[in-house]
């Protein structure tokens, strides 16, 4: 499926930094490319901040800890060997118990296609609506129930599991990368280079940047480096951006509109009730 099941981790985006090792790709149709995307501005704030990165990442968990469900948009963009893909445009939710995610295209990129996945609900399966052109020889809207393992997500993300995407991941990988870095014999570096200005926050934004040795992560299979920003209101991880070893953008994933509390409950993750039964038509999902 061209539209690259998540994360950051995303995040994601789904994923941002979960070691796996390659699995070939199948035969999914490409994403069109288009010309070089030029990086935003980035202004570093005269005045230095004295927090550590153990301080923004305590207060990034205390934060989310009573955070039970949100709701987010989340903007990606994938650049292999620093040629960048579409920009995405996606409607994300998570809920922490069950851990239980739905990804919404809303962008013009994949419209229509839809991921939703409950961890031991539904069969433990991830189901999705398909957009135009995710899989050969299947129309838009179809209806699919795939294991975690299947050959056509393993294609969509060879490097990535499902249960890699959203915030509750984002923190725990990113507190095992603090936590290597202070062992130099990891290779894994991380410092504070905030407070900065960005266009995604008209406040300046703490960031740390996390160099990357070659091997780590599949991501970077040269090693690299990636830089988190945290929201000043919500002091968690909101923007994500990785480069390779030539400082080539790899990936870009950012949360904005974030919603905390929504009490999301099971309805908003049953694709029968967001879709209707499978052979019927596909409803508009919430």
């Amino acid at each position: 499926m061209t539209g690259r099941i998540l994360c950051v981790c995303a995040l994601s985006c789904a994923g941002c930094f979960s070691v796996r090792p390659d699995t070939p790709t199948a035969g999914i149709a490409p994403v069109p490319r288009r010309p070089q995307i030029e990086a935003p501005e980035v202004t570093q704030v005269a005045v230095q901040s004295t927090t550590t990165v153990d301080d923004l990442h305590r207060t990034s968990l205390e934060s989310y800890a009573g955070v039970s469900s949100y709701c987010a948009r989340l903007r990606r963009r994938e650049s292999p060997n620093g040629q960048p893909k579409p920009e995405e445009l996606v409607l994300f939710k998570e809920r922490k118990s069950p851990f239980s995610i739905h990804f919404k295209w809303i962008g013009t990129v994949g419209a229509g296609r839809e991921v939703l996945y409950v961890k031991g609900q539904h069969g433990d399966k991830l189901h999705v609506l398909t957009a135009s052109g995710d899989v050969p020889f299947i129309p838009a809207g179809r209806r699919m129930a795939l294991a975690r393992d299947s050959m056509l997500v393993k294609a969509a993300n060879p490097n990535h599991d499902i249960a890699d995407a959203g915030l509750t991941y984002n923190l725990r990988d990113l507190g095992q990368l603090y936590a290597a870095a202070k062992n130099p014999s990891t290779g894994v570096q991380a410092k504070m280079t905030g407070p900065v200005t960005r266009p995604e926050s008209p406040k300046p934004m703490q960031c740390v940047e996390i160099t990357v040795p070659a091997g780590l992560d599949p991501d970077l299979p040269r090693g690299g480096r990636r830089s988190i920003f945290y929201c000043p209101d919500t002091k968690l991880p909101v923007v994500y951006l990785c480069y390779d070893e030539l400082n080539r953008e790899q990936n870009y994933n950012s949360y904005d509109r974030l919603q905390l509390n929504l009490r999301l409950d099971d309805d908003d993750f049953n694709p029968e009730k967001l879709w209707g039964k499978v052979g019927e038509p596909a409803a508009n999902s919430k």
